[in-house]
């Protein structure tokens, strides 16, 4: 049976993510503090919101962000908390305290309480277009890592809808939430766009693609995805499953030379995979080599 790489991994720790998005939110609220008055009304859906922020409420947000900049979070979280008690904010600070509550939550790994708070910020739908947008891609981060995947599908699916040229990383996103949920028949489509999409497509972004392949025994699909990992990250599993697409493929003496390469980059040191490649060796008529492999591996102790 071919073996091919697990996808039931867990969703990658969002902290660092949506830390990142932090810096970029501050900038928009020096933006917000800098315009006398602005209002947006998306389509005729969104209610009109004026973007300005009062001059306490952008030292308290400005402090806030600092502190959390310096991994000061409960310093960081009592001014925030500070802002919040005071009366007359408009829906726009409120958006930007739900979302910088997110953001302090999400920093200390309380996923659960910054997807709560984000949840918060995005309902009151008060932030500019792109701040309202990276909100909702942070949420379907922390969805994958609280294995909310469902909740993370519905999110990323209406990221999309929203988004002009989404980049493969959100593609991957969506291939993961929809893997992990068991939907992998729709993991499929946005797997692909992920590698398609990328100059140079991540390693697990191959190994994601290469599995649903491998389910579907689409081994033709799949070949040229472990040519590419053996290039870029010549481990002995993408060997070994190279070796064994090339068998399931017809191509006897590529499943050879694959598993000979792999033997010179001394990846092959089990008691099973060098008798295989000495049988391989002894199939296509090369006893020799055969003999070398089994003697090297008896001298060596990885042949009992």
């Amino acid at each position: 049976m071919l073996a091919h790489p697990a996808t039931r991994r867990r969703a990658q720790p969002a902290a660092i993510l949506v830390r990142a998005a932090a810096v970029l939110a501050l900038a928009a609220i020096v933006g917000s503090a800098a315009v006398a008055a602005g209002a947006e009304q998306a389509g005729g859906k969104r209610k009109p919101v004026s973007f300005t922020v009062s001059e306490y409420a952008y030292k308290k947000l400005e402090r806030a962000h600092k502190l959390l900049a310096e991994e000061q979070y409960e310093e960081a979280s009592k001014v925030i908390e500070e802002l919040a008690r005071r009366r007359g904010l408009s829906r726009h600070e409120r958006a930007l305290i739900e979302q910088t509550r997110g953001y302090i939550a999400s920093s200390q790994g309380r996923y659960a309480e910054a997807a709560a708070a984000f949840e918060r910020c995005l309902k009151l739908e008060a932030l500019p277009e792109g701040a309202q947008l990276n909100t909702r891609y942070n949420l379907a981060q922390l969805y994958l890592a609280l294995e909310r995947y469902d909740a993370a599908i519905e999110t990323l699916k209406r990221w999309f809808a929203e988004t002009e040229n989404p980049g493969p990383a959100a593609y991957y996103l969506l291939a993961v939430a929809y893997a992990q949920a068991g939907r992998r028949e729709q993991a499929l489509e946005p797997a692909r766009k992920a590698v398609e999409k990328a100059k140079e497509p991540k390693e697990a972004w191959l190994e994601l693609l290469l599995a649903l392949y491998l389910e579907r025994k689409n081994y033709e699909r799949a070949r040229p995805l472990l040519e590419q990992l053996v290039l870029r990250f010549p481990k002995k599993r993408y060997w070994l499953q190279l070796s064994a697409v090339y068998a399931e493929l017809g191509r006897e003496r590529d499943a050879l030379a694959a598993m000979q390469l792999a033997y010179e980059q001394k990846l092959l040191d089990g008691d099973s995979e060098l008798r295989n490649l000495a049988r391989m060796y002894l199939y296509h008529e090369i006893p020799y080599q055969a003999a070398r492999v089994l003697e090297r591996g008896l001298a060596e102790g990885r042949i009992k």
